[in-house]
C-alpha cells in the first residue's frame, strides 16, 4: 500500500479500505524559489488522522496551535473536519504565495513597462511558468477534494470539501485570467516587433529607390564609355 501511495506517476489518489480513507496528493512548496512539489500523504478514519511528508516544513502550525490550546472548535470536532482544515490550509498559502508573487511581477511587468526586449520577455516567460506550477497544483488539489465529496464512510462529512472546490476554483480563475493577460503582452510585443520591422523595410525600400537607378545608370557609363552622353 505504501508503495502503491508513493508512486510520482499517479500522485493523486483517494483510496477506501475498510472505513480507512488514504490520500496521496502533490502540494506545491512556495517556500522554494523553483516552486518545488512534494507528495503529502493522510490516512484517516472518522476518529484519526496521520499525515506523512516528504520534506521538512509546512503550513499547518496554526492548527497546532489551536489543537495544543484546545482553541475554537477543532477538538470538538471528528478527523473529516481536521482534514479539512489542513487542505485549506494548503490551498490558504497557494492563494497568499500567488497574491504576493502578482504584486511583485505587476511592478515589473507593468503595461507602461513593456518593451520588446529579451529581458522583459524573459520576465513574462518565467511568470508564466510560476503560474502554470500554481494552476497544476490546485488542479491537482482540486481533484483529490472532487473524490473526496464522494467518499462514504461512517461518520465522514463530506459537507466541508464544497467550500474547498470553491476555493480551488476561484484561484483557478485569477490564475487564467493573468496568464491571458500575460498572453496579451506577448502579442503587444509581437506587434511592436512587426511594427519596427516595417518601418526598417519602407526606410530600405526608399533607399533602394533612389540609388538602384543611380548604381545601374553608374554601372552602364561608368565603365563603357570615355565620354557621358548628353
Amino acid at each position: 500500500m505504501i508503495k502503491l501511495l508513493s508512486d510520482e506517476n499517479h500522485p493523486n489518489k483517494v483510496i477506501l479500505l475498510d472505513n480507512l480513507l488514504f490520500i496521496t496528493t502533490r502540494v506545491l512548496i512556495t517556500e522554494s524559489r523553483k516552486l518545488e512539489s512534494e507528495q503529502m500523504i493522510f490516512i484517516v478514519s472518522a476518529d484519526f488522522l496521520w499525515s506523512i511528508q516528504e520534506k521538512h516544513g509546512d503550513y499547518f502550525n496554526w492548527i497546532r496551535e489551536r489543537l495544543e490550546g484546545n482553541k475554537g472548535i477543532v477538538r470538538k470536532k471528528r478527523a473529516d473536519y481536521l482534514l479539512f482544515l489542513l487542505l485549506e490550509s494548503i490551498i490558504d498559502n497557494y492563494q497568499d504565495t500567488y497574491e504576493e508573487n502578482a504584486v511583485l511581477s505587476a511592478d515589473k511587468l507593468n503595461s507602461t513597462n513593456i518593451k520588446p526586449t529579451p529581458e522583459f520577455t524573459s520576465l513574462v516567460e518565467k511568470r508564466k511558468q510560476e503560474l502554470f506550477n500554481f494552476k497544476k497544483a490546485t488542479m491537482s488539489l482540486k481533484d483529490t477534494i472532487v473524490k473526496l465529496e464522494k467518499i462514504e464512510i461512517d461518520g465522514f462529512e463530506v459537507k466541508y470539501f464544497s467550500e474547498l472546490k470553491e476555493q480551488t476554483n476561484n484561484l483557478i480563475s485569477n490564475i487564467d485570467f493573468e496568464l491571458q493577460e500575460l498572453e496579451s503582452k506577448i502579442n503587444l510585443i509581437f506587434s511592436i516587433q512587426g511594427h519596427r520591422l516595417n518601418e526598417v523595410m519602407k526606410t530600405l525600400t526608399i533607399l533602394s529607390v533612389i540609388f538602384i537607378p543611380l548604381t545601374f545608370l553608374a554601372g552602364i557609363y561608368g565603365m563603357n564609355f570615355e565620354y557621358i552622353p548628353n
